[in-house]
């Protein structure tokens, strides 16, 4: 017969061993999904111009361009469906610039499926011929391996706010971003990205 003493260890063995499957689980889930965010600036007035940032599940902030790319056209960030039509957009003339911080990336990573397209304002048309900025987390479906693209915020020609505090949240964040590496600008306000 087993004592108090030993019960208890295989008590608390069980309960640690629970919590730990727990957070591995959620750590695969995570491990799956190789888009996170996304930045994206086109433009067809003056000069054309198809650029963008994006975050993937380990961190990695890679630049990409399409504005070499003959032809290389798409409604938005938010249609594209599959990993292979993402990676399309986003290994085009792409530059690897930094990794997140493993924290910061998981604080903005959980707010993701907080995140959703209902509370989305009305679009405002704001600027004349700056183009479309979008800034977008990605949702993702491990059934389907389809991804669902959710704004957080458009500016440019159009203003739309995605107005949770966890879309503002990512907003600001995915904002420095985009100003360190040029793909808005301090000097327009809306009109040139934030």
């Amino acid at each position: 017969m087993r004592t108090t003493k030993e019960l208890k260890r295989a008590f608390f063995l069980l309960i640690f061993m629970l919590i730990a499957v727990g957070c591995s689980s959620d750590d695969e889930s995570h491990e799956v999904q190789e888009y996170l965010f996304a930045v994206h600036y086109e433009i067809a007035a003056w000069i054309p111009k198809s650029v963008g940032l994006v975050i993937n599940r380990k961190g990695n902030v890679s630049l990409y361009d399409l504005s070499t790319v003959n032809g290389q056209t798409y409604a938005s960030l938010v249609t594209i469906k599959t990993e292979d039509e993402l990676s399309a957009v986003f290994e085009k003339n792409y530059i690897w610039k930094e990794q997140i911080n493993a924290d910061t990336l998981r604080n903005y990573q959980d707010k993701i499926l907080m995140i959703s397209d209902d509370t989305l304002g009305e679009a405002q048309s704001v600027c004349a011929d700056a183009g479309r900025y979008e800034y977008v987390v990605f949702h993702y479906n491990e059934t389907t391996g389809e991804y669902t693209g959710v704004p957080v915020y458009q500016a440019g020609d159009w203003m739309i706010e995605n107005s949770s505090d966890d879309a503002i949240a990512v907003k600001n964040w995915l904002i420095e971003l985009a100003l360190k590496y040029e793909i808005a600008y301090e000097f327009g306000g809306v009109c040139t990205g934030l």
